[in-house]
């Protein structure tokens, strides 16, 4: 991907025979500071820190056509956070409502208002995560390859639900 972190704040594109797809790659500092850092300082510190942050990397690099993603595991921080990170999530989004140089956007929301952004090309993706860069965190114990096995149950059926006649099947109670 080159040199430079500022190469992680833009879209990237990856094709393949099975299409193309644009790629995010987090800021590992950023992530890791909401993940295991924040939840240990009251939440108006950690936004004011985070937003500060966020800022100087707007500043930096210019906004058009950036984005910094923050990418978590979704349940590993907020058992850290007082109140399961509400407090958090209130000073955030309470700052982000007032503050006019940051938008929270979804990657396709961003793809979107700036097409020409994932101009980048990754030549090749290699599989894994971001935890030993392979998949043994998730497979191989008995127990969790009984969950993929249900997981891909689950998925089967939902993709083969009939939803308009289970819908009709609902008995609805007025209270």
């Amino acid at each position: 991907l080159g040199h430079g972190k500022e190469r992680l704040y833009r879209p990237w594109r990856y094709s393949c025979s099975q299409g193309e797809v644009g790629a995010f790659f987090r800021d590992h500092q950023l992530s890791d500071l909401i993940g295991f850092t924040y939840s240990q300082w009251g939440a108006g510190r950690a936004v004011t820190d985070l937003c500060g942050r966020l800022n100087a990397i707007k500043s930096r690099l210019g906004g058009v056509g950036r984005v910094v993603p923050i990418i978590l595991d979704g349940e590993n921080a907020w058992d850290q956070y007082a109140h399961n990170g509400d407090e958090f999530f209130d000073a955030l989004y309470g700052l982000l409502s007032e503050e006019s140089l940051l938008k929270t956007v979804t990657p396709s929301e961003f793809l979107r208002l700036h097409p020409n952004a994932n101009s980048n090309t990754i030549p090749k993706l290699h599989a894994g995560s971001w935890i030993h860069a392979n998949f043994e965190t998730w497979i191989g114990e008995p127990a969790q390859n009984r969950a993929w096995e249900l997981l891909k149950m689950t998925r089967a059926a939902l993709t083969n639900a009939d939803f308009g006649r289970a819908a009709e099947q609902v008995v609805y109670h007025e209270a």
